[in-house]
Formats: structure tokens, C-alpha cells, sequence
């Protein structure tokens, strides 16, 4: 058995492990989300309505709509993994194979959304963030009067 990780798997590992899961069910907010807890402002911020139920019955479910996030969440760390690896990834396509619905895939007139890709941390210059790592600026070409400097 090897003792040492890969560079692939220590890069999904390092983004799994830097990734917020606490509220996973009830957010779609990608993996630029901010890592304090902020509540709904309804005043229930279970997600699922649920007190869990009575001893011996069945543990509550996720709705369609709570498990899509997580699906959602679980694809954009895999494919930041993915896009940092490979200059060459389509996270669209990916998200399609991943069984992302239409809703998050395409507009309402069918168009392909933003969504996915504004979901992953990529540079003005289309490189993806170092997995684990937390948002940066954008990075690439600058406007008029740059001094090439840090921004």
C-alpha cells in the first residue's frame, strides 16, 4: 500500500476538508462561500423543518431541493479539483454528467446559466484557485494604467 497521497488526492482532500459541509443542505452558494454561519432570518435555521422525529422513526429527509444543493456543493469542490488540474476542463459539461439539474445548468430559456462556473474560484485570467486555498482577487490581464503590480 503506498504511504504517500498523490498530488490529486491531497488536493481533493485539501478542498473537502477547507470546504464549509455544517450547512451544505441549505445553501447554493459554491465554494466562495464564507465559512462563518449566517441564519436564514426566519428564525429556523434547521433547513428541514424537522425536530428529527420520535425515537424509532425514520430520520428526517432532505427534500429534492435541499439534496440538489448538496449534489450542487459536492460537484463545484470536484470540479475546482478538476480545473486546476487540467487547463482544458469544462465544468458545464461536467456539471451535465454529474446529473445537475437544468435548473442550475441553464437559463429559463435554455441557454447555458452562469451558475456552475460562478460557483468555482477561477481568475479573470480562466486559472482555477489552488485547491483548499481561499478566494483571491481576480488575476490576469489589467485595464489601462496598470503598473503590473499587486492589486
Amino acid at each position: 500500500m503506498r504511504g504517500a497521497l498523490t498530488a490529486r488526492e491531497r488536493h481533493l482532500a485539501a478542498e473537502i476538508r477547507a470546504h464549509d459541509w455544517s450547512e451544505a443542505p441549505y445553501r447554493a452558494t459554491g465554494t466562495a462561500h464564507a465559512h462563518a454561519h449566517a441564519p436564514s432570518g426566519d428564525g429556523d435555521d434547521s433547513g428541514s423543518g424537522s425536530d428529527g422525529g420520535s425515537p424509532g422513526s425514520a430520520p428526517p429527509r432532505l427534500s429534492q431541493e435541499e439534496a440538489e444543493r448538496v449534489r450542487v456543493n459536492v460537484m463545484w469542490v470536484v470540479a475546482q479539483c478538476l480545473g486546476y488540474e487540467d487547463p482544458e476542463f469544462n465544468p458545464d459539461a461536467f456539471a451535465e454528467a454529474a446529473g445537475i439539474t437544468r435548473d442550475y445548468r441553464c437559463t429559463p430559456f435554455g441557454g447555458r446559466s452562469a451558475i456552475v462556473r460562478e460557483g468555482l474560484r477561477v481568475g479573470t485570467d480562466g486559472s482555477f484557485d489552488t485547491p483548499g486555498s481561499g478566494p483571491r482577487g481576480p488575476r490576469g490581464p489589467r485595464g489601462p494604467g496598470s503598473t503590473g503590480g499587486p492589486a
